[in-house]
Formats: C-alpha cells, sequence, structure tokens
C-alpha cells in the first residue's frame, strides 16, 4: 500500500526497512517523520501471532484483476506443495488406549482389518436343522445332537416371537418418548445455534464498525503521509537546485 518516492539515493521498501525508514529516506528531515517512525516502532513491537488483516477496510480485491491474482498464486502454491508423509503421522494425537475393550476377539479383529483380509462369511448352521448324516441313521448320539439343536432353534424363535409381542405393546408409548426426548434435545441445539448465530453476529458488526473507523483514519493517514513525502520531495529538488545555483555564482558564472 506504501511505496518510497522514486527519486534519487532512494531506496526500496521492504519489511526488513519498514515504513519509517522509507519516510526517514524520502524527507530527509527531523520534522513529521517522527510521529511516523514511532508508529513503524510500535508496529513492529506488536506481537507476532496478531493477524493483520482489515477485510473491511481494505480494498486490494476492489483492483481489477487483484482477486484473480491471489487465486493464481495460491494454486500455484498448492500445485508445487509437497508434503512430507513420513512426518504426517507424527504430527497426530496419539490414538486412544482401547483398555476393557482389548480382548482376544478384538484384536483378532483387528489384525484382520489391518492385514485387509475380507470378514469371514455369517455360519447359517445355527439356523438350519439338518438330520443326521445317512451313516449315523442309527446312532442315538447323532439324533440326539440333532435334537438338541432342533430344540434350540425353537427356544430361539419362541423369544424372538415374545419380544416381538412386547413391542407391539410396549413399542409405541417408547417411541412416542423418545421422540417427546429428541424434540427436545433439536429445540435445545435449535436455541444455542440461535444464540451462537446472534453471537457471531454481534462480533461481525462490531468488528465491521470497527474497521471501518480505523480504516478511514488509515486512509487519511496514508494520504497525509504521500502529501508529506512529496512536499519534503519538492521541497529537496528545490534546495539542490538552490546549491547548484549557489555553487554558479561561486564560479562567477551566470545560470542558464
Amino acid at each position: 500500500r506504501i511505496h518510497c518516492v522514486n527519486r534519487p539515493n532512494s531506496k526500496v521498501l521492504t519489511p526488513e526497512r519498514g515504513t519509517a525508514a522509507c519516510v526517514m529516506d524520502a524527507m530527509d528531515t527531523d520534522g513529521p517523520a517522527i510521529e511516523f517512525e514511532e508508529a513503524a516502532v510500535e508496529a513492529r513491537q506488536a506481537p507476532p501471532d496478531g493477524i493483520d488483516a482489515l477485510p473491511y477496510a481494505d480494498k486490494d480485491f476492489e483492483v481489477p484483476g487483484a482477486r484473480e491474482a491471489a487465486i493464481a498464486l495460491v494454486e500455484e502454491e498448492m500445485r508445487q506443495f509437497k508434503p512430507d508423509m513420513s512426518e504426517y503421522a507424527q504430527r497426530l494425537p496419539p490414538l486412544p488406549q482401547i483398555g476393557s475393550y482389548s480382548s482376544s476377539f478384538m484384536l483378532a479383529e483387528m489384525e484382520r482389518v489391518a492385514a485387509g483380509e475380507a470378514m469371514p462369511p455369517v455360519d447359517m448352521r445355527k439356523t438350519e436343522l439338518p438330520p443326521p448324516p445317512k451313516s449315523k441313521r442309527n446312532d442315538v448320539a447323532a439324533w440326539q445332537a440333532a435334537l438338541d439343536n432342533a430344540c434350540a432353534q425353537y427356544e430361539h424363535q419362541k423369544t424372538r416371537l415374545e419380544n416381538l409381542e412386547l413391542l407391539s405393546k410396549h413399542g409405541p408409548q417408547i417411541w412416542a418418548m423418545r421422540t417427546k426426548q429428541t424434540k427436545q434435545q433439536e429445540e435445545a441445539l435449535r436455541g444455542n445455534l440461535a444464540k451462537i448465530t446472534t453471537q457471531i453476529q454481534e462480533v461481525n458488526w462490531k468488528r465491521q464498525s470497527e474497521q471501518s473507523t480505523v480504516g478511514a483514519a488509515l486512509h487519511e493517514l496514508e494520504v497525509r503521509w504521500g502529501q508529506l513525502v512529496s512536499k519534503n520531495y519538492e521541497i529537496e529538488r528545490a534546495a539542490q537546485q538552490l546549491e547548484a545555483e549557489i555553487a554558479v555564482l561561486k564560479q562567477g558564472q551566470t545560470p542558464a
């Protein structure tokens, strides 16, 4: 936003030199540049983590092509950026301890997932009622095992029917209660959301008001700075011209 006046022996404004140094180079006096130097010193002493951005006051993006140029720089940086994936996991927080879930079954499942192995198919033998094979049709133990399996399947289906009857009898009341609780939670969350949204709007309005006021002051100071630099440049040129005329007079010559 601020540039040095292009004059002989002028220096380029850089972040290392700062605005005050540029002003002093342009003015070469101890006059009004002192206040600019004090302001630059205060700016250099600001916290390093401060965000130097005034989105409501800065008008840089209003310059034609500025936004497109900034987006092009970001895209170019993204194309050239190659993160080091070897250190990526080191920056992540450590995994939580599983604790009581560290059973042999869970450990085996995690090992299977880590190895990329497929999940074994569901064993459907528990839902079947196969008779004893032909070679064991006269085996009492084989028939007893088949009978035990049939009894287990019967008890399982009986328990399912009982659960379905209980759900049919008490399910509507439970679902109505759960629906009421869910609506209450939704209303509470919507209230919190509205509260946070209002706080965000208040912060944005306050930020816009402060930045608009500060932006006007910054613009006024910037215009004044330019006027002072231009004025001192004109004074310096007039002084150089007078020095040249004095040098000519001392040599006894008439100026052209």
